[in-house]
Order: C-alpha cells, then structure tokens, then sequence
C-alpha cells in the first residue's frame, strides 16, 4: 500500500478520491499474497492448477510481480493517466495471472462502477479477487459497455479485433494487444558477464515468457569470444534459476513449437540445455525469429541493436539494456513507448500505469 498520503494542498479533489479509491482496494487485496491468510493459501493451491505454472512461480509472482505495496507518486502518476468515466469494463487475459490486480487498478482509478471480465481459461485470479473485495466490481459472463464507458481490453491482437468489432460506437476501447520484451547489451572485457546472465534468466523465467513483458529477443553487441562466454554464463544462470523457479506445465502446441527452433538452432548455431530452456547462439546473419515460449532464449549478435529495436518499436513492451550512457540514451530514442530498465526488473515495473504503454490503433475513429 502506499507509504505515502495524498497532500490536499498540492492535489485536486478529485484526483485525490480516485487515488484513495485505489489505496483502499489494494489494501483490501493485498491478503492474497499472504501465506498465512485463507484467500492466500487459496491463491497458492488453486493458481498453479488453473495457471499451469509451478507453485513456486506462484508465490514468486505474488511476492514480486503482485503492486499492492506502491508510494502515492505512483498513484498519482497511475490517476493522471487514467481517463474517468461513468462506467468501466475490463477483458481480462490468462498468460499472467498478477497483471489482473494492475487492470483493475486502473479501471477503480476511472470509475466507482466496474464490470469485469475473467478470461475463460484462467477464471481463479478474478475468483479470488472478488472474494478479497467484493464490493469493488460486478463480476460477468458478458461484457456490454454503453456510449460514454470505457472497455480495457488484454489479449491477442486478434482476439481484441474482433471484441473491437462487437463493441457499442461510442466506447472508448483501450486496447493492450499481442506485444513483447526485449534485452538489449553492449559487451566489453569489463562488462559483469556473471551478473547480468542472472538478471536476464531473472526475467526469462517468471510465467514461462507468456507475458507481455518478458523478454522473447536477446540482442548482443560485442565480440564473439565475449558473446559466447556470456551465452555459456546464461546457460548456467537459467539452470540455476530453474532450481528455484521449476518450469511449470507447457501445453503440446508450445512443446512443439519448442522442438521446431531448437531444430532450427542446432542447424543454424550453437545450442545449449538450460535446465529445461534452452540458449541458442545463431551463426552471425541467421537469426531464429521470435523465440518459442518455456525459457528459450537466442542471442542475436549485431553492431545495430538501435536498428533491430526501431524494426520491432510497435511490438516493444519494456526493453532491459545494459551498455554505455549514450548508447542507452539512444535505444530510448527508437524505442520511446517500451518501458525501459535494467536487466532483472522486466518483470515488475510500477504502478504508475499501464505496463504496456502501447495501444493497438482503434478499429473505427473516435474510440480511443
């Protein structure tokens, strides 16, 4: 909760009851990262079914990833970024079962009269949110915003589509759709090649790369010698992640379309088992593409990283880099929408706002 109260003299009214809106149901759900509590012995049983990941990724994401615990400035900048409106509805996705708690966040901030939508394959986070709150939003089967409300919406791009189509003109639609992170380095001899592996295995493992904002593209300036130590230190520092973090349940569509790159790496470069991920190092000039999900990572060497970022701006969530200043000071300027951070803290950015700061252009005029 925040560590910090609003200051009247400095806040307008408004603002201040919305933000006080957000306090209170943060503290109201903030239980469900408590072991000791029912709702949060329920959340570690029931999560790991519904969600397919190992328990321990549960209870990691819950203490890490879980933003009831923010300052005022944070909410402030999450109100300020938030339009009111009369009414709020909320689509929820499944990949990440903790970005429910920052979707709701921002609709409690827009309106007192939320409805909101569970995703039909992962219906318990929304479950057990209500039960933590349960006069802080109406909980449907259906979504049916009027002309003037505001409907969230997290998926695929395809799936937001066509929900877009469905939807009442005069909605305004806030749409956070298909989207990705990615690591960006600069090697030299005196670059932490032991300590930047494990902040970039830190954010390959949470939720098995199916968030918005894991990392699904490694790109590396920098000798090839220097490369490939490092690629060996992250093939160490996933497996030993992977000790504390296990690899939870992958469905068979995501088995073998790990079985189809890994294939492809082999032929293409070296290849490495990390535990049960994997780190590829594609001769220079064939890239992998997009890596599959389950903790495969390939590190895609280039003298052009600003070039290969701008290529991709529109699909960019958050972008981890580690280099020189200007060199940093450049990748912000082809990437300006991604978040942008140090390795290891892809995973848990504020609660200033939307993690995913860009929204998919809206299907007809005049709804966003």
């Amino acid at each position: 909760m925040s560590s910090e109260r609003p200051s009247p003299p400095t806040l307008p009214t408004h603002q201040a009851e919305r933000i006080r809106r957000v306090e209170s149901w943060l503290r109201q759900v903030a239980v469900l990262r408590d072991p000791d509590h029912p709702l949060g012995r329920a959340a570690l049983e029931q999560l790991p079914q519904s969600t397919g990941l190992a328990r321990e990724s549960v209870a990691w994401a819950l203490k890490h990833c879980f933003e009831v615990d923010t300052t005022n400035g944070d909410l402030a900048a999450l109100v300020a970024a938030t339009p009111v409106a009369p009414h709020a509805h909320v689509l929820l996705s499944a990949n990440v079962f903790s970005s429910a708690l920052r979707a709701l966040a921002l609709a409690i901030a827009s309106s007192p009269r939320l409805s909101v939508r569970a995703s039909r394959r992962e219906p318990v986070m929304l479950e057990l949110l209500r039960l933590a709150s349960p006069s802080a939003f109406e909980l449907v089967t259906e979504l049916s915003p009027n002309p003037g409300d505001h409907l969230w919406l997290y998926g695929s791009d395809a799936t937001l589509t066509e929900v877009t189509k469905l939807t009442a003109p005069g909605v305004s639609i806030h749409a956070h759709g298909t989207g990705y992170g990615v690591v960006a380095l600069q090697l030299t001899e005196d670059s932490p090649l032991a300590t930047l592996a494990a902040a970039v295995a830190a954010d390959i493992a949470p939720f098995e790369q199916r968030g918005c904002l894991s990392p699904r593209r490694l790109l590396v300036d920098g000798p090839p010698d220097l490369t490939r130590r490092f690629a060996l230190a992250l093939v160490d520092a996933m497996s030993r992640v992977e000790q504390l973090l296990p690899v939870g349940l992958l469905a068979a569509s995501e088995l073998a379309e790990q079985r189809r790159w890994t294939q492809l790496a082999a032929l293409s470069g070296e290849l490495w088992p990390a535990g049960r991920g994997w780190v590829a190092l594609p001769d220079e000039g064939r890239p992998l593409g997009l890596e599959p999900l389950g903790r495969c990572i390939a590190l895609e060497t280039s003298e052009q990283v600003p070039r290969l970022l701008a290529e991709v701006e529109p699909l960019l969530t958050t972008v981890a880099a580690f280099g020189p200043r200007g060199w940093l000071t450049e990748l912000r300027s082809v990437a300006p929408r991604a978040r942008h951070v140090a390795p290891g803290r892809m995973q848990s950015p504020p609660l200033d706002g939307p993690a995913d700061r860009r929204l998919i252009p809206p299907a007809r005029s005049g709804q966003l």
